[in-house]
């Protein structure tokens, strides 16, 4: 073979080999600019109390499979009534968020966007916190059989009644401890009961709410249920 053929055939495969390069690296970039196919978002825990801290993950994918890496991410979600972007940025195929819990009770709902996709949503029930100091007070029933208790509202530090499934214990106490003790239920954060009076009991007698690590001051309705001895 000539030395020409030889030169001619060695630029041909330089040719060729320059072509499949460039063909490759064009695919390697429509890949990394593909656009993102999909959002996926976790949120947790599933229940919290104002203030507690809510852990949101978005997971992406483009149209490939891959996971995406230093996409833009954009988390919105209503916190108090008010609506609320936080930005990131994806690193292999996560974005992670933490966010404080609304002060009122009720759902937060968080959705992410990143490149015109949208995720699906993930939903947080945020409760009632610890309850905060309370008070009762008894009324006279008309029959004169028993007392009516109520309360003000029983609330956390927000404002937020407690749990209409909160059990709430109720004592009636005279001079040699408890007498009767049982359990209500509140309503929309207030106590309402119509009890009846112990048959016996050594004045004064007393009674007490209590719920969780919180009680009322003990109030006195002896007047209300008489002066019944022991």
């Amino acid at each position: 073979m000539h030395k020409k053929d030889v030169m001619s055939g060695k630029t041909k495969f330089v040719s060729v080999a320059v072509t499949v390069a460039s063909f490759a690296f064009s695919v390697t970039s429509v890949a990394q600019a593909q656009p993102v196919s999909n959002l996926t978002i976790y949120a947790g825990p599933q229940s919290v109390s104002p203030g507690e801290l809510i852990y949101v993950t978005v997971e992406g994918r483009n149209f490939s499979g891959q996971s995406l890496a230093a996409e833009r991410i954009e988390l919105s979600y209503i916190r108090d009534g008010e609506p609320t972007l936080v930005f990131g940025t994806f690193r292999d195929g996560l974005a992670s968020f933490e966010v404080p819990a609304q002060n009122l009770n009720g759902l937060m709902s968080f959705s992410a966007k990143s490149s015109g996709a949208k995720s699906n949503n993930a939903e947080i029930l945020v409760v009632s916190g610890p309850p905060q100091e309370f008070s009762i007070k008894s009324h006279p029933v008309r029959n004169g059989q028993g007392i009516e208790l109520t309360s003000d509202k029983i609330a956390d530090e927000y404002g937020n009644p407690i749990s209409d499934l909160s059990l709430i214990s109720i004592n009636w106490m005279d001079q040699f401890g408890i007498k009767e003790r049982h359990s209500v239920q509140p309503r929309n954060g207030y106590i309402f009961l119509l009890g009846q009076c112990p048959e016996a009991f050594s004045p004064p007698l007393m009674v007490q709410a209590s719920v969780s690590t919180v009680a009322s001051d003990p109030i006195n309705v002896t007047a209300l249920c008489g002066e019944a001895l022991s």
